[in-house]
């Protein structure tokens, strides 16, 4: 592997001083005066083209996604920004002004310039529609020059002309833009935009925020809900700035503020837009209550949230899609045209556009609903419709022409983007062959787009399914093919992916002074981008290689310190993985009583969030320690439970028949059994099943 020379900080500088350095001078000013012959007069100096919209309202929480969005605009990471994505009223808009007001407060661009493709705009009293809304990226090119006040750039005719001038024009002056609401574009322009941000002088850096995916070398952060104590003063700041707002919801009660959270779900817009009508039409927030139930009279909130689903369906695709309600399996094509009355070549002969609108739907669904595996009931929406999403990764695939010459290019997008949403999803529900297929395919539509940082991504996904398996050279491979997209477009965070994958097969192969130096790598690279989930990780990697080398109490360390950055940051996750390492390492100590605490610790958490890997592990564990307690019934039968998870996860660390799988769960088993004869105790490491993935 290649030295990371290139990527390491200088010794004793601070992150801002680095913030600082190498970045280009600001455009000189043009003079505009004369200069007197006795005397020279200093230039007047415009101020810098700055247009991001102002807010009265306090911006709440979020402060993760911050952090992460401000690391993406870094002089030093190679991509071209960030994209916030989210559902409708989610909070997108107001994340992107708010990292932009943060780096202006830094002063790491000379220029904040904002363009947004909306066509409706949230008031407190309801959705107004807007008429002048940029709609493509010739639009977008000349607002944007127009507000650097490069009217003349402006001027010129021919718009590939326009963006190569654009282009050029960013190379005098740090410029943070602002792509705001893309998923209003369609898609061809969406396609031009990812093309044209590649392009991206050093200088510039880009936010963009969309209901959907856009593309390559950038940092994806996606908002979820908000969480009920951000909810919580999201709403004490609005009854702040308004007394009616404070009246109402003390006349309310407590209990009428948990309904009201309850039903706008993290939903920061319908919070603002509940709120608003409490203070606008002064009417009482049961009365609210009430209205937001009915989604007919929230039309307007329920239009803006949902209505872009349908966005593009032809009339005739809108009465298939509501024929469709009416079945319960599937339909023929006979019955779907005696249930719309159209004619058959409308029902039955799609187009390959007709395709990509109708499994656009369950890419959109698929984004919507991944859902978090700290919650394993954020599934449940996937878990109903995984047919239909399953479907769509099979159609996506077959148009996008692959693995022979691209043929649609908008079908290997929604490929990726499939693949990224269900990645979560298919590993809480153990569906490894279909991770399998659907990352491949992921990947070679990445390429085929040259998106490098998407297709280091979707080879991290199948290297993942191969390590789990212990099938080590197939891992290696793709893990070198994920370090290669990384280093064309990677940032920091990717390459310390990379890194830490490098490392787990290399532990896996036996090589723990190459695992050992990788993870230390990898762990400060983490630390630079301040990610905690990570570094619990990284952490539980290192303690595992220095519970191999016997070096206990290095080891008892690292595990202890990932625990408590796993309670800090509230991931019942990752306080599975440190309670079962901790419970095997009391095993190695001969101290089975705190094994068991351990294990049962993590068997519980493990439960909890429905993770069959983990809870097999905890089981395993829990064996071992009623094995050491002379309760050998209740071990075995504890021993077979975890060797049956095991076996419906597929990890096959060795070809042995299940008798044998037993004996190596169980080394007493055979003397117990037999009598007489003790087998060597095999050797024992964290089953790859029990390790944890790098979330992306």
């Amino acid at each position: 592997m290649e030295p990371l020379a290139h990527l390491e900080r200088s010794e004793g500088q601070t992150d801002a001083q680095l913030l600082s350095l190498n970045q280009p001078l600001a455009a000189s000013q043009r003079d505009r005066s004369q200069v007197n012959n006795n005397a020279m007069a200093a230039a007047p100096v415009a101020p810098p083209p700055d247009n991001l919209p102002d807010s009265t309202a306090t911006f709440v929480g979020r402060r993760s996604e911050i952090e992460r969005c401000l690391e993406a605009l870094a002089p030093d990471e190679r991509g071209w920004g960030v994209l916030i994505d989210g559902m409708g009223g989610i909070g997108k808009t107001a994340l992107a002004i708010e990292v932009a007001r943060q780096a202006r407060a830094a002063q790491l661009f000379d220029a904040y310039l904002f363009v947004s493709a909306k066509t409706s705009s949230h008031l407190d009293q309801g959705i107004r529609e807007e008429t002048l809304a940029h709609s493509s990226l010739d639009a977008f090119v000349r607002e944007f020059l127009r507000l650097l006040g490069d009217s003349d750039l402006a001027a010129i005719p021919d718009a590939a002309g326009r963006r190569q001038a654009f282009l050029a024009d960013l190379q005098k002056r740090r410029t943070l833009l602002i792509w705001d609401n893309l998923e209003s574009l369609i898609d061809e322009e969406r396609l031009l935009i990812a093309e044209f941000l590649r392009r991206l002088p050093g200088p510039a850096k880009a936010i963009i925020t969309s209901r959907r995916g856009l593309g390559e070398s950038v940092v994806e952060v996606r908002l979820g809900r908000m969480s009920g104590p951000d909810a919580d003063a999201m709403i004490d700041d609005l009854s702040r700035r308004d007394s009616r707002i404070a009246a109402a919801l003390i006349e309310a009660g407590v209990d009428a503020r948990r309904k009201l959270n309850e039903i706008v779900d993290g939903n920061p817009l319908a919070l603002r837009m509940s709120l608003g009508l409490v203070a606008q039409r002064e009417c009482g927030l049961d009365a609210v209550l009430s209205r937001l139930r009915d989604p007919v009279r929230s039309g307007d909130l329920y239009r803006f949230l949902f209505a872009d689903a349908l966005d593009g369906l032809a009339k005739s695709d809108r009465v298939v899609l509501a024929a469709l309600i009416g079945f319960r399996s599937t339909a023929s094509a006979e019955a779907l045209v005696d249930a719309t009355g159209l004619p058959p070549a409308e029902v039955v002969q799609l187009d390959a556009q007709a395709q990509r609108r109708a499994v656009r739907y369950w890419v959109d669904f698929a984004t919507t609903y991944r859902g978090d595996s700290a919650d394993p009931h954020s599934f449940d929406q996937l878990d109903l419709e995984w047919p239909q999403l399953e479907a769509a990764a099979i159609t996506l695939h077959e148009l996008s022409g692959l693995p022979g010459p691209l043929q649609d290019p908008y079908a290997a997008r929604m490929l990726n983007d499939l693949a990224k949403s269900l990645f979560d999803y298919l590993q809480s529900r153990n569906y490894w062959d279909e991770l399998l297929r659907l990352g491949e395919w992921a990947y070679e539509a990445a390429c085929a787009l040259e998106g490098w940082q998407s297709a280091g991504w979707r080879a991290y996904q199948v290297a993942w399914v191969y390590y789990g398996r212990a099938e080590s050279e197939r891992a290696a491979m793709w893990a070198d093919r994920m370090a290669e997209a990384m280093e064309r477009a990677g940032n920091r965070r990717d390459r310390a992916a990379a890194l830490r994958l490098h490392g787990l097969v290399a532990e896996q192969r036996g090589d723990l002074a190459a695992a050992e130096r990788l993870f230390v790598e990898a762990l400060a690279l983490y630390r630079e981008v301040k990610i905690p989930a990570n570094q619990i990780t990284i952490l539980c990697d290192l303690g595992e290689v220095a519970q191999r080398l016997k070096q206990i109490d290095r080891a008892d360390g690292y595990y202890q310190h990932a625990l408590e950055l796993a309670e800090q940051l509230g991931s019942q996750e990752h306080q599975a993985i440190c309670a079962n390492n901790l419970g095997l390492l009391a095993l190695d100590r001969s101290r089975p009583s705190q094994a068991r605490a351990w294990y049962e610790r993590g068997l519980n958490l493990a439960r909890a969030i429905r993770r069959d890997d983990l809870l097999a592990y905890a089981q395993h564990g829990l064996a071992r320690v009623l094995e050491a307690e002379w309760r050998y019934d209740e071990a075995l039968a504890l021993a077979e439970q975890a060797l049956e998870l095991q076996e419906r996860l597929q990890d096959r660390d060795r070809e042995v028949t299940r008798r044998e799988e037993i004996q190596n769960y169980m080394p007493f088993w055979r003397p117990w059994r037999l009598g007489g004869f003790t087998p060597p105790t095999p050797a024992r490491s964290t089953p790859a099943s029990a390790r944890s993935h790098a979330p992306r």
